[in-house]
């Protein structure tokens, strides 16, 4: 007989098993590369404002009064959205112990709670080159423009070694927009549509040619820095974009900013008598909740290419 007791057993079994699946889960490998775009925000507060500075504050020497800079150039705020997965199951399924599938797919759903930090950097990064989704930068600007005030970040050329090397040497040469000071950006990765694999691969793989004292060295190595990083949440309308991310461990900042409140990752069940879907249909209904959001932050840590000329 399936009573209360036997369905609440059902329920926090469900329950366990999400909660393990969120500790010991693992997602595809491509998502663990969200990390490198992003600086996170775990604070539970509904919108959080940050503020920016225009310029980096860079050590000066100290002569007379400290020159202070203040965090008012430029404000923007953050708020977080909620995300939901749900699925629908006869009581049957639970009456007759036929569960397997019903966990399987629970861990599933799950595993896409974890993935979707991923799938939201992926988003905005395709988003940069006109913030129709995800908004602007704090300048007001899209994350990818000609007109930030570090330096331009965006390229329309299609990959090649060429325009790499072009992409390359305008984020090294970001500056700070209040003193003119080199910001020491270097690029760590690649980003691209994986459609553009196969180019990739012939500009990053190691080539060599002899130089004037008939010795053979190395053509690209400038390239060995860049770590190849394909992006499978982009849309076919993205084939063509391309671009380089700074993501140095060492360095706080990064392009976007991600928020998300673990402590309110949650399961959540309609298994009682008293639900009207249960009474009339049989039907009992499981649900995975999270709240998080994305917005783009320091455009100099990112460059981006449409790879339409």
């Amino acid at each position: 007989m399936l009573n209360r007791e036997a369905l609440r057993r059902a329920s926090v079994s469900f329950k366990m098993l999400f909660i393990e699946t969120l500790q010991t889960g693992k997602s595809p490998a491509a998502t663990a590369f969200a990390s490198d775009f992003c600086m996170e925000d775990t604070s539970e507060e509904f919108q959080v404002y940050f503020n920016w500075l225009m310029g980096i504050p860079l050590l000066r020497h100290w002569v007379g009064d400290r020159k202070l800079n203040e965090l008012s150039a430029a404000e923007f705020s953050v708020k977080l959205k909620p995300w939901e997965s749900s699925l629908r199951v006869l009581e049957d399924d639970i009456r007759f112990n036929r569960q397997g599938g019903l966990r399987t797919v629970i861990q599933k759903m799950t595993v896409e709670l974890l993935n979707k930090k991923w799938r939201t950097v992926a988003g905005l990064v395709q988003d940069g080159f006109t913030g129709a989704t995800y908004g602007d930068c704090f300048d007001g600007l899209h994350l990818y423009s000609a007109t930030h005030a570090t330096g331009s970040n965006l390229g329309t050329a299609a990959l090649s070694r060429t325009s790499l090397d072009a992409a390359i040497l305008a984020m090294r040469s970001q500056t700070d927009p209040t003193t003119t000071d080199d910001l020491l950006i270097d690029p760590t990765h690649l980003w691209y549509h994986p459609t553009l694999e196969a180019r990739v691969q012939d500009i990053l793989n190691k080539q060599y040619v002899i130089d004037l004292t008939g010795t053979s060295v190395e053509s690209n190595r400038q390239y060995q820095i860049l770590k190849p990083l394909p992006i499978r949440g982009f849309t076919a309308a993205a084939a063509n974009y391309w671009g380089l991310l700074a993501a140095d461990p060492g360095d706080p900042l990064k392009p976007i900013i991600w928020r998300h409140v673990p402590s309110m990752d949650e399961f959540v069940a309609m298994d009682s008598s008293q639900d009207e879907s249960r009474f009339m249909r049989r039907e009992l209904r499981y649900g995975i909740e999270m709240w998080a959001n994305a917005a783009p932050a320091f455009p100099q840590y990112i460059w981006g290419s449409n790879g339409t000329t």
